[in-house]
């Protein structure tokens, strides 16, 4: 099982991508899913081999597309049920298909 790649970009990658790592390796170590996550800026990504981004919906609309990558909005990173709600089911698809 290779490690998933996970990156949590804001605009700066100090504030929003912080807490947001936090929160999915806290998600992570609940699913038993082995990753590397990373906070980073949006002026990053470009380039990076990533299975998952998480962002904000601003962040992602200037991203758009990433080649190879599921990317995860949420609104509000200090709401724990909506950012549960939106990352978990990610996670879970990443543990069924053996990554």
């Amino acid at each position: 099982m290779r490690k998933v790649n996970i990156l949590c970009v804001c605009g700066a990658g100090l504030g929003t991508s912080l807490m947001a790592k936090m929160k999915v390796d806290k998600l992570l170590k609940e699913v038993g899913l082995k990753a590397n996550v990373e906070a980073t800026d949006a002026g990053s990504v470009r380039g990076q081999k990533v299975d998952l981004i998480v962002t904000t919906e601003a962040i992602s609309k200037a991203l758009g597309e990433v080649a190879g990558s599921k990317m995860v909005t949420v609104k509000n990173f200090a709401d724990n049920a909506e950012f549960r709600n939106s990352v978990l089911p990610i996670l879970n698809e990443f543990m069924e298909a053996g990554e």
